[in-house]
């Protein structure tokens, strides 16, 4: 099993990743206008998805923190 930490930092580069794909994919797309704002938006939403599987708006977190001496 990963700790969150692991699985948070996979989640950030998913989204680098997927927004880096898009963006490559929309640039070669001369028609195509608002890539900028629509790459944001889809961006955004993904943040949130990931923001309300983890409740980071609220104080209570289903988060399960490892402490460091453990993996020592």
């Amino acid at each position: 099993m990963m700790s969150d930490e692991v699985f948070l930092a996979f989640c950030q580069t998913s989204i680098l990743t997927i927004t880096k794909a898009m963006y490559d994919y929309c640039i070669s797309y001369d028609d195509f206008e608002y890539k900028e704002m629509w790459l944001e938006g889809v961006k955004e939403k993904i943040h949130q998805g990931i923001d309300k599987f983890f409740n980071i708006d609220s104080c209570q977190s289903d988060l399960k923190i490892t402490p460091a001496p453990f993996f020592q």
